[in-house]
């Protein structure tokens, strides 16, 4: 069969026309030039120690430059020390302002006589230290305070109510500090007073009924009770006030004027207070809200005052609380107490300032203890 034939003899041939390069492709021919015993190894064993012994030597180098790099963790600091700088802030916060309407209540004497002068007039706002009456031929004093007066006061006491009527002869310009005693500088205030208000008599004694308590919120008589001739006794109806609208403020008070602003507008918040009643200043606001009882608002010191200026970092408080700072890393801490701050700096007393200051006591201070 002719393709019988022809499939036979090209067989044939392939099988006698196989050499060396053929054979290669079943299995490769010996090196002559190898000993016995000596292995051969192919192209890829080859190509794989030509990239790897590169690779290992690079590696082995990078091992050592990070070996000894500046970089590793376990580099010592060094200390970074700097000046406190001088700083302003204001205490500014942010708070809730409450409208409040109060209800009126009558101002009442604790004086007893017979009165023979008023000096009190409907609508017209009473002064702190101003004559209100004179009973018995004694006058009465206007005293504007949170708390009424109690007792006669003396030398040698102590208490609110001295420190409420030392800031109540401040006020009024006489020259007294308002510490809670009643020294010989209160005293020496007293006797100036009652000569001043015509009550020399009572020499270096404020007593009780020599003045008539008004709070801040009654300072506005709506009708008054006195006539001359009348009797006066303790507990005897003065006035009626004028029923109040005051502010009310979401702070603790502070020595120092502050600057309320509400709703646009901007009214003083006076030292030592959280309230705010006096009428202007109350119509301003309350005209402002319009309809809402309470509005968030912003509080600050009205003159910011100076204050010196670290990192934070700088500052440490220790597992007994007390928090400190250091010149250096080897120096002894200077406590700090009443600690504030804003973005990433707190604010430390002004007479630090120009002083030098360890910026990284946490990496160069194993003792981190505020102990001196």
């Amino acid at each position: 069969m002719p393709g019988g034939s022809w499939d036979h003899e090209l067989l044939i041939s392939t099988r006698r026309n196989r050499g060396p390069a053929s054979e290669a492709l079943g299995r490769p021919e010996r090196n002559p030039s190898l000993r016995p015993g000596q292995r051969q190894y192919g192209p890829a064993v080859v190509l794989a120690l030509g990239i790897g012994v590169p690779l290992a030597v690079a590696c082995a180098l990078v091992v050592k430059v990070a070996d000894t790099s500046p970089l590793r963790s376990d580099t010592p600091a060094a200390p970074v020390i700097t000046n406190v700088e001088p700083g302003k802030q204001d205490g500014r916060q942010t708070v809730t302002v409450t409208v409040e309407h109060g209800q009126a209540r009558s101002v009442t004497s604790t004086t007893d006589g017979v009165v023979t002068q008023v000096d009190l007039v409907a609508g017209q706002s009473v002064a702190d230290g101003a004559p209100a009456f004179v009973a018995d031929g004694s006058p009465v004093t206007v005293y504007v305070a949170e708390a009424p007066m109690y007792r006669d006061l003396t030398s040698g006491t102590s208490g609110d109510d001295v420190r409420d009527v030392q800031s109540f002869l401040q006020r009024l310009g006489y020259d007294v500090a308002p510490d809670g005693r009643l020294g010989p500088d209160t005293a020496r205030a007293i006797r100036a007073f009652n000569r001043d208000r015509g009550r020399p008599q009572d020499e270096d004694v404020l007593r009780r009924d020599s003045v008539l308590w008004v709070a801040p919120a009654s300072t506005v008589p709506q009708a008054v009770h006195l006539r001359v001739g009348d009797p006066v006794s303790d507990g005897s109806e003065v006035y009626l006030p004028v029923s109040t609208t005051r502010l009310v403020v979401s702070t603790d008070p502070v020595d120092a004027q502050r600057t309320l602003r509400v709703a646009d507008v901007e009214v003083l918040l006076a030292a030592g207070r959280n309230v705010v009643d006096d009428p202007g200043a109350v119509s301003v606001v309350v005209g402002a809200l319009g309809d809402e009882v309470s509005s968030t608002a912003t509080v600050q010191l009205t003159e910011p005052e100076v204050v010196g200026l670290v990192p934070a970092t700088a500052v440490v408080t220790d597992p007994h609380g007390v928090t400190c700072m250091w010149p250096s890393s080897t120096s002894a801490p200077t406590v700090l107490t009443d600690v504030t701050g804003i973005w990433g700096t707190v604010h430390v007393p002004v007479n630090l300032i120009g002083t030098e200051v360890l910026v990284n006591p946490r990496q160069v201070r194993e003792d981190l203890s505020c102990g001196s």
